[in-house]
């Protein structure tokens, strides 16, 4: 596989791709990609904790999740607090980079839309501070997250039959990192994609260790981690043969025949890791739903019934969901219509 910057190629056997890749993907944004299930285990009781840490790891809600903000963040009249919450960067501290924290907030939609009241207080007196605006950030990620997990869980549906929910989702997550992250092509070195994928652990274990474990579990901490890696290690090296080398036979059922996925629909083109989408760069060319005077259920509907696939709805219902949420924080709409919105 080789990945361009620059009109330069590079390979996964270049050490320097493997910064590249991760700097284009944005999959360590807010260093939580590696598992969700992993920081669901530091809110667990104690007895959850193992079976948290050894349930499933899918990348694909994480990186849907990204390209609903990126489509968000090209809409032109998105308010500068959201356009703040939603900014991510690898390299340095950015709010946005909560935001997929909250794909483990415990809370209810209506409790969420209820946290924003008090910063939204902050934002009219102008004095949001950076932990607001971070805040801010983890809760439209939890929204996000969940309109986004809605569509997947209705897409599951049409999943094939006789086949593993473990190997579907490893697919899954395949065909979404080959065809948004490199640009389809082609590798057969599987060891060093696996290994690029499980560079990503260190940033998480390091997050862990600074989190004081309860001390009367201490034994049970260190194999609830030990069982983590040894799950997120074989994960990794089936997903780079999944990305690499997939079973063709099993690639045709899950994604195609399914109706998982379809490169050719605008949203997935339109957030493609190498599109770009003018408006995110200061000029209003990309509108891709007219908010200047708020939004309307109608016009949700309409917009939502653009996509075809389950990534393309899944996509369109995470960008709806944070346009509702600037609708609300713009004082165009109500918690109440929020909350109905966020639970249609």
């Amino acid at each position: 596989m080789q990945l361009e910057k620059n009109n330069t190629k590079y390979s996964f056997g270049n050490g320097l791709v493997r910064r590249d890749f991760l700097k284009l993907s944005g999959l360590l944004s807010a260093g939580i990609a590696i598992s969700g299930p992993a920081w669901s285990m530091l809110n667990a009781d104690a007895s959850a904790k193992r079976d948290i840490a050894l349930s499933y790891l899918s990348l694909t809600p994480f990186i849907l999740m990204s390209k609903a903000s990126k489509l968000v963040r090209g809409t032109a009249h998105l308010s500068s607090d959201i356009h703040l919450a939603l900014d991510q960067d690898i390299s340095q501290l950015a709010p946005g980079n909560s935001y997929y924290m909250g794909m483990n907030l415990p809370f209810d939609t209506k409790e969420l839309v209820k946290g924003l009241d008090p910063l939204m207080k902050k934002g009219t007196e102008n004095a949001l501070a950076y932990k607001d605006t971070q805040q801010l950030a983890i809760i439209t990620g939890a929204l996000t997250y969940r309109a986004i997990n809605n569509e997947l869980k209705k897409g599951s549906v049409g999943e094939p039959k006789g086949i593993s929910s473990q190997e579907i989702q490893l697919y899954q997550d395949a065909e979404l990192l080959r065809d948004f992250y490199s640009k389809g092509k082609k590798s057969s070195d599987t060891e060093a994609l696996s290994n690029l994928f499980k560079e990503m652990i260190p940033r998480t274990l390091i997050r862990f260790h600074t989190i004081m474990p309860d001390e009367r579990m201490g034994s049970d901490w260190v194999h609830i981690m030990q069982d983590w890696r040894k799950q997120t290690d074989n994960y990794y090296d089936n997903l780079a043969k999944a990305v690499l080398e997939p079973n063709r036979q099993q690639q045709e059922k899950i994604v195609l025949q399914s109706n998982f996925y379809d490169k050719s629909e605008s949203v997935i083109v339109d957030t493609s890791t190498f599109n770009r989408l003018s408006a995110a760069y200061g000029d209003d060319s990309t509108v891709l739903l007219d908010t200047s005077s708020g939004i309307t259920d109608e016009k949700i509907r309409s917009k939502q019934a653009e996509g075809k696939s389950v990534v393309a709805r899944a996509i369109l219902a995470g960008y709806l969901a944070i346009l509702s949420i600037d609708d609300f924080w713009s004082g165009k709409s109500s918690s109440e219509k929020l909350i109905e919105r966020l639970n249609a």
